[in-house]
């Protein structure tokens, strides 16, 4: 009880209680949880129509939080209560009457809920009432209680809108704070203290002027149009001007009424006398009408208080807010027109209580809600307008009970839907219906047909479907029927007939089918006549002719075919005559010139030919003629002759020809296309003549010469289009006489020049200037043209740099630059181009890096700058790009990584970055882009894996990241690309298997995921791919065998899956694929035969399946295969002969059969191949000769039938190969000498005829192969010499005539093959000496003369051959030194010139051969040390001296050849020890120096030479023991060290070196000295000793080796080697 707030709070509690809390819209209250405290909601205000909502987290009534801390409470200060704010918040109940024991309250703002019961008078004691807002509850009723005037605070009250009656009390001037802003207020000042009338409370008509005041200040009477208030003006009463008139409406037609003069509003006079107001008796109002007269604000809802009232008519004025309800209970009401305006809200039900009501018209508002079924109470009802709003719902069917009904108009509602109600056929009286512009649906109610009297019915622009009824033609009174833009179908009824007097009928934009009746023709009243966008068919009859009164006929887009009758042509009256898009065939007739009041002409669309006929010069009145998308010929002289009010002719895409017509000066004409025909010629200069020209398309002609002078004095012309042609010349400077141009369009000609004239043009908005000749740069002038937006300078020659003055260029959305030579950075200006939302510069030469600027295109959203040479990295400023939907960056230089920020492009659909340099990972951000489309970033060096965040790209069509170095294996998630067409992963080093996830993409068209390591097998889930066109899978590790389902991809076009591990064989179901034109399988582990499916698949047009384990043989059904270009099955493992139906593959190109098994002779057959290009047959076991008819293949440009068992001759038809490249024919039994014929070959490049059995001389006529660029024959039995004419094969680089009998010397000419790369004439007789002339010989790099008779010593010519590779020279009787030219041979791998006669030292220059690997000089004469020059072939792998007379020990700079692998140095007189740098020769394999007289010992270095496998050093004077490191080498397999002086005992590690089978073999040593019976044994075998012998070997069994580890034993006395038994070795 001590609490201060416990009354508060209770009262509180029970204004919640009383109002049902628990059931508020907003922060309702929860009376079973006391603890549910808080809540979020929105409080609600309104200032007028304005809603003011503030978003508010308060605690729930009737919850434990303080009172001032419920919804809607408000307490400023000392927890007191001075307001509650409830609105709009669904309030029931009644009010209580106890609030006026708060002391403190001051609002109570509850308006808009749905509060019931009468006004509590206690409110009239709240002694601080400032605010009682209490309108707009619909059940609050009774009077206002005359306590309330008592509230003298008040300043503002506001009870409208509810159920109040009585009058209003004289005391409400006690309330001096009243509101003087609002209407009521203002219209209770004026009525109080400024209307002269002087009204008092007894005055009978003080409630009608304060109302019509009220009424007045609320529609903002002194700004009316007419007749408006000046109340501040008490003497200006009258308006009596011309513009003060009364306007109505009947029907459209707009009616003025003068008949008397008013009285201003708010003025002295009677409110009855007030413009607009009438008051027909007792100056009671009964009628408002204030039409047109821009009234605003709101519809006061008070004028029920006026008893008399019937008609309120506001219409077309800007009136807005509800309607008010309170309208229904105007007892009187018959007519409410308030179309027009700008209402909102519902219609309210009370509406339909003023069932007096003659006319509602509310249409042209922005209502909303349904149609109440209770308008059926409406039974007077005559005019119902309910047109233009925002309505939903459908039409009650009880509008059946208005039987007075004459007009409805429904129409423009799109919200409306539902039947047609069949009830408005119950409408006897009814006029005219009007549904059109909504969105009714079903069919048109047959009971239509039953209104009699109806005239005018409108059901356009609806959803209506079905036939046409044909009770709807027995509605005979009908003279406009409008049923266009449905859905109607089926066949217009012959009973259409039935609608005598129509005259105009619209059935056009439906799906009409069927022809046209004859009852159609019929109707003579017509004037109006439109079947337009249908699918009408057939022909028009000759009975159009009844139409004598039409002025409109309208037959465009349906399926109407044949040619127009004659009778067409006699409609005099006609105006207009569309036909455009049908079959219409034939001829324009020349009854034509009859239609002499004709205005309009559309012919478009159809199939018209011939010429335009001249009588169309007699048609005066045309002002549109369109024959465009026909096949007309000729001219358009007639079109244009005669026509001064022609305003548009349009002749494009025909066939016209000729010239443009001199007579083309119609001074009328606006609009002229004649774009894709075949005009030619120049711009006649009377075309200067139409001044009136605003739209001029020649585009797509053949129109050349420079533009006329006078074509720049077409000062109206805005659109001028002349792409396509072959106008040339320069831009005149008088184009800047072309003032109102907005689009100049002239690419795609012949123009020069630069662009400096262009700049003229200063009111031009889009410049289409591409495909031309222009040169010089971008004009600085160009940002004159101020409102440029499009500019498109693409496929010119222009140069340069970008200038800054392009950022001038300030409205620029579109500038395209592409495919020019523009060079250097972009200026830093460009990126000023705010508006720019296309940029091409693609194709340019551009540089420098891309700027942090390129933020400032925000409006971007196209940006290409392809195929250029811009570099560095992508600035993260891309992220700010936000509207880009395409970027094209491929071909340039750009590195680093994709920006992070390209995560922010939210509406980018493509994205190109293919060839640059950009690496690391995609970034994350990539994977977020939901609109991306397509990503192409091939050929780039991009690394990490595919994100599991791809699977969200669910629009994506294009992923494309081939030619990278991605990793990883593929996601499950890529199967969540369901939009996906192409996956192109090819190139990579992805791994892993295929998930199965993948097999969902049911869109995949295209997918290569070639050269990766994927591995696993191909799922059956592949069946999946239903769309797709191509596979390719190559280059893999996949295995397993081929899934059966393979067979059900049917729109498979190509599969390439070679090169992986497939097995088993190639499915059966592989005949399914009749779309398959290639397959690939080579290089995979297949076998089994070729399936029999494989031969049926018609459209298959290159098959491969090479490398494989295929068997079997070849179906003789491959003669079926029609459209077949390729056949590659080589190395396999296929047998049998070749069936003759192969000759049947008439398209056939490549017919690859090499290394199979095939055997047999070649069927006759084959020979009709004519298309054969390659024909490869090598490798196999064919036999037989070659048939002439091999002539039949003209077009063959390789031929390769080498490795087989063909034999005989090689037939002369082969000459007639004209077009053969290659002819491969070696390794055969070809007998005789080549044919003379071969000469005729022009095109051969490359002949291969060895191993074979031809013999005789070449052919002379082989040398007239200018085009022969390889030519081997080698492994025969040719004879004779080389003539003189090998130097006519100009073009030959590779020459080998090996292993022949040619005899005599190599013709000097020979040696002027400057292109002659390799020259091989081994194994021959060939002798002399080598010219100089062989220097000639510049581009040889291989040069093989060994196993010859030459002689000689070798020209210094020969060492100056600068591209020299290999020489080999040995086995002939080359002698004489070797020249110190030698070192000139700097490119040289392989000198060999071993076994010849060269004598003398080796020069020191052969240090010079820097690039050499192997020099063979062995058994030759050379003499003296070898040179220290020999350290500086570091590249030498193999070096042999063998066989010479060298002296002298080794050079310590042999230790430079790091990377010697053999060194042979056997059988020379070198002498004194092994130098120390020998023993860092540790890539040593193979050591031969035996039988020299090397001495001083074996170092235990030699266990560095860890590579070593030849050890050969016997026969020589080495001393000391055998070192034990040789045993740690444990790649040898040999040491000979016999014929030595080594002693002591060999290690026994040696032993060890057996036990690996790879390991050593043979040990060769001097360990059988003392053995005498071995001795003995072995003197047996030997030739008798001498006394000096028998010293020696007294004096070397004092030194014995012992060794038990040695496969061989030697004795140096005797020089035998005997098996020791001890190990397992060789001798």
């Amino acid at each position: 009880n001590e609490s201060p707030n416990l009354k508060q709070r209770y009262l509180m509690a029970t204004f919640g209680l009383e109002t049902n809390a628990d059931n508020w819209t907003t922060c309702p209250a929860v009376l079973q949880d006391p603890l549910n405290v808080t809540c979020t909601g929105t409080l609600v205000e309104y200032d007028g129509d304005d809603m003011i909502g503030q978003e508010v987290t308060a605690a729930r009534w009737l919850s434990n939080s303080s009172e001032c801390e419920w919804f809607g409470i408000f307490c400023p200060t000392d927890d007191l209560v001075d307001q509650i704010m409830l609105v709009e918040n669904n309030l029931v109940g009644p009010l209580i009457p106890e609030l006026y024991h708060l002391s403190t309250f001051q609002q109570l703002n509850v308006y808009l809920n749905d509060l019931s019961g009468t006004i509590p008078s206690e409110y009239g004691s709240i002694p601080n009432l400032l605010n009682l807002e209490l309108q707009m509850n619909a059940r609050l009723s009774g009077t206002i209680p005359e306590e309330l005037y008592n509230a003298t605070n008040l300043g503002l009250l506001n009870l409208g809108g509810n159920k109040l009656n009585g009058t209003i009390s004289t005391r409400i001037g006690q309330l001096t704070d009243f509101d003087e802003n609002t209407p009521y207020g203002k219209a209770f000042k004026w009525l109080t203290e400024v209307d002269p009338a002087n009204l008092t409370n007894e005055s009978p008509n003080l409630k009608q002027r304060y109302l019509l005041a009220t009424f007045g200040l609320e529609t903002k009477a002194e700004h009316w149009e007419r007749c408006q208030a000046k109340p501040e003006n008490k003497s200006d009463v009258n308006c009596t001007s011309d513009n003060d008139v009364i306007i109505e409406y009947d029907g459209d037609e707009r009616i003025e009424k003068r008949e008397r003069v008013y009285a201003r509003w708010l003025s002295a006079a009677h409110e009855c006398q007030w413009f607009g107001i009438f008051c027909p008796t007792d100056d009671l109002v009964n009628q408002i009408s204030l039409i047109e007269n821009n009234l605003t604000g709101t519809l006061i809802p008070e004028l029920y208080h006026i008893s008399t009232f019937q008609q309120l008519n506001v219409y077309l004025n800007e009136l807005h807010g509800t309607i008010p309800s309170e309208y229904g209970s105007i007892s009187n009401l018959n007519n409410l027109e308030l179309q027009m305006n700008e209402l909102t809200g519902t219609i309210p039900e009370e509406i339909y209580n003023a069932t007096n009501l003659g006319l509602l018209s509310l249409g042209g508002n922005s209502l909303n809600g349904t149609i109440s079924t209770r308008i059926g109470q409406l039974t007077g009802l005559a005019g119902l307008h309910l047109f233009r709003s925002d309505l939903s719902g459908t039409v009650p069917t009880e509008v059946g009970r208005m039987l007075e009904l004459g007009y409805a108009g429904f129409w423009r509602n799109p919200k409306m839907t539902g039947r047609i109600p069949s009830e408005l056929g119950q409408l006897a009286n009814l006029l005219e219906l009007d549904m059109s512009e909504s969105s009714f649906t079903g069919a048109i109610p047959g009971e239509l047909g039953r209104l009699g009297r109806m005239t005018d019915l409108n059901l356009r622009d609806n959803l209506l479907s079905g036939p046409i009824p044909e009770e709807l033609f027995t509605a005979s009174r009908l003279d406009f029927l409008a049923l266009a833009n449905n859905n109607l179908n089926g066949s217009i009824s012959s009973r259409i007939d039935g609608l005598e007097i129509i005259q105009s009928l619209e059935i056009n934009d439906n799906m009409i089918t069927g022809e046209l009746p004859d009852g159609l023709y019929n109707l003579t009243n017509l004037t109006w006549l439109d079947m337009s966008f249908n699918s009408i068919s057939g022909t028009i009859s000759p009975l159009v002719g009844n139409f004598y009164r039409l002025e409109v006929l309208r037959f465009q887009e349906n399926e109407l075919d044949g040619s127009l009758p004659d009778e067409l042509f006699d409609l005099e009256n006609l105006v207009e005559f569309r036909a455009s898009f049908n079959g219409f065939t034939g001829t324009i007739s020349p009854n034509v010139g009859n239609l002499t009041w004709i205005e309009e002409i559309h012919l478009d669309g159809n199939e018209f030919d011939g010429t335009l006929p001249k009588e169309l010069d007699k048609l005066e009145s045309l002002y549109l003629f369109d024959c465009s998308q026909n096949s007309f010929t000729g001219g358009i002289d007639s079109v244009v002759r005669n026509k001064t009010s022609l305003t548009e002719l349009l002749a494009n895409q025909n066939y016209f020809n000729g010239t443009v017509p001199t007579e083309i000066g119609l001074t009328n004409l606006s609009r002229f296309y004649l774009y894709e025909n075949s005009f030619r010629g120049t711009l006649p200069s009377e075309i200067g003549d139409c001044l009136t020209l605003e739209d001029i398309d020649f585009a797509d002609n053949q129109l050349s010469g420079q533009f006329p002078e006078e074509f720049y004095g077409l000062e109206n012309l805005k659109y001028f289009w002349a792409t396509s042609n072959s106008f040339n010349g320069t831009i005149s400077a008088s184009v800047q006489n072309l003032t109102s141009l907005d689009e100049f369009r002239i690419g795609d000609n012949q123009f020069t020049g630069d662009l400096g004239n262009i700049v003229g043009l200063s009111s031009a908005t889009k410049l289409y200037l591409h495909d031309n000749q222009f040169t010089g740069g971008i004009p600085e002038g160009l940002s004159n043209i101020t409102g440029l937006t499009y500019f498109d300078a693409s496929f010119n020659a222009l140069t340069g740099t970008l200038g800054s003055s392009i950022g001038d260029v300030v409205d620029l959305e579109v500038l395209k630059l592409g495919d020019n030579n523009f060079t250097g950075p972009l200026p830093e200006e460009l990126y000023n181009l705010e508006y720019i939302s296309v940029l091409d510069l693609s194709h340019n030469d551009f540089d420098g890096t891309i700027s942090a600027a390129i933020s400032g295109f925000s409006n971007i959203s196209e940006l290409l700058i392809n195929h250029n040479s811009f570099s560095g990295p992508l600035p993260e400023e891309m992220g700010e790009l936000g509207n880009v939907s395409v970027i094209m960056m491929q071909s340039n230089e750009f590195t680093g990584q994709l920006p992070e920020s390209i995560g922010e492009l939210m509406s980018l659909e493509e994205l190109d970055c293919s060839n640059n340099e950009l690496s690391g990972p995609l970034p994350d951000g990539l994977f977020s882009l939901e609109s991306l489309s397509s990503f192409v970033c091939y050929s780039n060096m991009l690394t990490g894996g595919i994100s599991s965040e791809i699977g969200g790209l669910e629009n994506l069509t294009v992923f494309d990241v081939e030619q990278n170095a991605l990793s990883g294996s593929l996601g499950p998630s890529v199967g969540n690309l369901y939009s996906l067409e192409e996956l192109l992963l090819g190139n990579n080093n992805l791994t892993g298997s295929l998930p199965d996830e993948l097999y969902d993409l049911e869109y995949i068209s295209v997918l290569d995921l070639s050269h990766n390591d994927f591995d696993g097998s191909i799922s059956a889930a592949i069946s999946g791919f239903s769309n797709i066109s191509e596979l390719l899978i190559n280059h893999n590790s996949f295995s397993g065998p081929l899934p059966e389902e393979m067979g059900d991809l049917g729109n498979v076009s190509v599969i390439m899956m070679q090169s992986n591990e497939f097995t088993g064989q190639l499915p059966e179901g592989i005949e399914a694929l009749t779309s398959l034109e290639e397959l690939d399988c080579s290089n995979n582990e297949l076998n089994g035969p070729l399936p029999d499916g494989l031969f049926g698949l018609e459209s298959l047009a290159s098959f491969r399946c090479s490398n494989n384990m295929l068997t079997g043989s070849l179906s003789s059904e491959i003669g079926g295969l029609g459209d077949l270009t390729v056949f590659d099955v080589e190395r396999n493992a296929l047998s049998g002969p070749l069936p003759p139906s192969i000759g049947n593959l008439s398209s056939l190109e490549e017919l690859r059969l090499g290394n199979n098994n095939f055997t047999d002779f070649l069927p006759e057959e084959l020979y009709n191949l004519e298309s054969i290009s390659v024909l490869d047959l090598s490798y196999n076991d064919f036999e037989g000769t070659i048939s002439a008819a091999i002539g039949a293949f003209s077009n063959i440009s390789e031929v390769l039938i080498n490795h087989n068992r063909f034999s005989g001759p090689l037939p002369d038809e082969m000459g007639d190969l004209g077009n053969v490249s290659i002819m491969q024919v070696q390794s055969n039994e070809f007998t005789d000498q080549l044919p003379e014929s071969i000469g005729a070959l022009m095109s051969l490049e490359e002949l291969d005829c060895s191993n074979n059995q031809l013999n005789g001389p070449l052919p002379e006529e082989l040398f007239g192969l200018e085009s022969l660029v390889y030519f081997s024959c080698s492994n025969n039995m040719l004879t004779g010499s080389l003539s003189a004419l090998v130097g006519d094969l100009s073009s030959i680089e590779e020459l080998r005539l090996g292993s022949n009998n040619f005899t005599g010397p190599l013709p000097d000419e020979l040696y002027s093959l400057d292109r002659l790369s390799l020259l091989d004439v081994s194994f021959n007789d060939f002798d002399g000496e080598i010219s100089t002339e062989i220097g000639g010989l510049t581009n040889a790099s291989e040069l093989y003369l060994h196993d010859n008779n030459f002689a000689g010593p070798l020209p210094d010519e020969l060492f100056t051959l600068p591209s020299l590779i290999i020489l080999d020279i040995s086995f002939n009787e080359f002698d004489g030194a070797l020249s110190t030219s030698i070192g000139g041979l700097s490119n040289i791998s392989e000198l060999l010139i071993n076994d010849n006669g060269f004598t003398g030292p080796i020069p020191t220059e052969i240090g010079g051969l820097e690039s050499a690997y192997l020099i063979a000089m062995s058994y030759n004469n050379f003499t003296d040390q070898l040179p220290d020059s020999i350290g500086g072939l570091e590249l030498l792998e193999e070096l042999d001296i063998s066989g010479n007379e060298m002296s002298g020990p080794l050079p310590e700079a042999i230790g430079n050849l790091t990377v010697l692998e053999n060194l042979y140095l056997n059988n020379n007189q070198l002498n004194g020890s092994l130098p120390a740098a020998f023993y860092d020769l540790t890539n040593l394999r193979e050591f031969d120096a035996s039988y020299n007289e090397l001495s001083g010992n074996v170092r235990s270095s030699i266990g560095n030479l860890r590579n070593l496998e030849i050890f050969r050093i016997q026969g020589n004077d080495f001393i000391g023991t055998i070192p034990s490191e040789l045993a740690s080498l444990s790649n040898i397999t040999e040491i000979q060290v016999q014929y030595n002086n080594f002693i002591g005992n060999v290690s026994d590690d040696f032993c060890a070196l057996y036990e690996d089978p790879f390991g050593l073999i043979s040990f060769y040593a001097d360990c059988a000295i003392g053995d005498e019976q071995e001795n003995a044994t072995a003197a047996e075998e030997v030739q008798p000793v001498s006394i000096q012998d028998i010293i020696s070997s007294a004096i070397e069994a004092s030194r014995k080796l012992e060794c038990e580890c040695c496969s061989h034993c030697c004795d140096p006395v005797l020089q035998v080697c005997n098996a020791t038994g001890n190990v397992t070795g060789d001798v």
